[in-house]
């Protein structure tokens, strides 16, 4: 019997099974890449989710720090921004979990939920120095009455300079007290509203905004709508310079004037105000304030370290003022009149919310 010695066979059985195995270790291969190729993106996923969330949160959050007036409309309720592919849902909690807070939660609806939490703290007003006249420099004093308001007639006055004074004032209320103490104030000047361009003649202001500068030039007239009372009107220019204009205030809110550089009012006419507690000037650091009024003045005027420049003869300045230097014609104002602002209105306007805490 004749036999055949042939080794084809083996070496193709050989070749099948290393094929087979190379598919296999491709396919594992294949497999895994396919597995750490969707891992990723559902990280990267995941992670875009998180950011956006956290992006919703701080879009709000960012709102009431940058207007804390809104404190009085911001009511529990879900707001929905668009990312484009994906949506975030925010949820504000109005003093979650305790007074004085603000709860802002954010869930991204896309291919992936992910869930934020922010906590907004509001703070209240501190180191405000409303209490009368303060100054950091010396005190010129010798021409001013300085009396408090009647009534009440029962509130302190605080005549404050830590480097001394200038004489005494010509009379002061008995509740008036001469301090010569070192105090820190907070810096308040803001410039995050709109963009509204310049005036240069008759307007009327209604809404937050932001001013390159407020110059009527002259026998115009700019209203201040306010609103109901307890509403601020937040405004920020530059440089504003009232000289022979009227300046009118409607409805029963608040007019908070921040200042870049300077505010002038010369010879001015001040409309629909008796009440200081309507009208704040706030001022930026290196910056003059300039009064020259034959009437009245109602307001107050904060600039810890800003120049107050009190130029009139005659009437009266009623309300609080803070500065670094002021400085005073020699005639001076026949009286400085304090009135106490109302603390909800220092709370609205120095206290404002910070970013306390995440919650991811």
């Amino acid at each position: 019997m004749k036999r055949f010695n042939n080794n084809r066979g083996a070496a193709l059985a050989m070749v099948i099974l290393l094929m087979a195995l190379g598919v296999i270790i491709v396919g594992m291969f294949l497999t895994v890449g396919v597995a750490e190729h969707a891992q990723a993106e559902a990280q990267e996923k995941n992670m875009q989710s998180y950011y956006i969330a956290r992006s919703a949160a701080t879009m709000v959050a960012q709102a009431v720090i940058d207007n804390p007036s809104m404190d009085s409309d911001l009511d529990d309720g879900t707001t929905t921004i668009d990312f484009g592919s994906d949506t975030a849902s925010v949820t504000i909690q109005k003093d979650q979990p305790s007074s004085g807070e603000v709860l802002i939660t954010a869930t991204v609806n896309g291919s992936f939920s992910r869930a934020v939490k922010l906590v907004l703290d509001k703070g209240a007003s501190s180191n405000v120095g409303m209490e009368g006249i303060d100054a950091v420099d010396e005190l010129p004093l010798g021409n001013i009455n300085v009396l408090n308001s009647v009534p009440p007639n029962t509130v302190p006055i605080t005549i404050n300079s830590p480097n001394g004074f200038d004489g005494s004032p010509s009379s002061m209320s008995p509740a008036a007290v001469l301090t010569t103490e070192s105090a820190s104030y907070q810096t308040v000047y803001k410039d995050n509203f709109d963009s509204k361009g310049n005036i240069t003649g008759n307007a009327t202001i209604s809404e937050n905004g932001s001013y390159g500068s407020i110059i009527p030039a002259g026998n115009k007239t700019v209203t201040f709508e306010t609103g109901a009372a307890g509403n601020l009107l937040q405004i920020s220019a530059d440089e504003v310079n009232f000289t022979n204009d009227t300046i009118r205030f409607t409805g029963s809110g608040t007019v908070v004037l921040y200042v870049g550089s300077e505010f002038t009012a010369q010879t001015p006419n001040f409309d629909g105000i008796t009440d200081p507690t309507r009208f704040f000037i706030m001022m930026n650091t290196d910056t003059t304030c300039m009064i020259r009024a034959n009437s009245d003045f109602f307001g107050y005027i904060y600039g810890p370290e800003a120049t107050v420049d009190l130029q009139s003869s005659s009437g009266n300045i009623n309300g609080a003022i803070v500065c670094e230097t002021l400085e005073a014609n020699p005639s001076g104002h026949s009286n400085f009149i304090y009135y106490p602002a109302a603390q909800s209105t220092l709370d609205q306007i120095f206290g404002g919310y910070s970013i306390s805490k995440w919650i991811d």
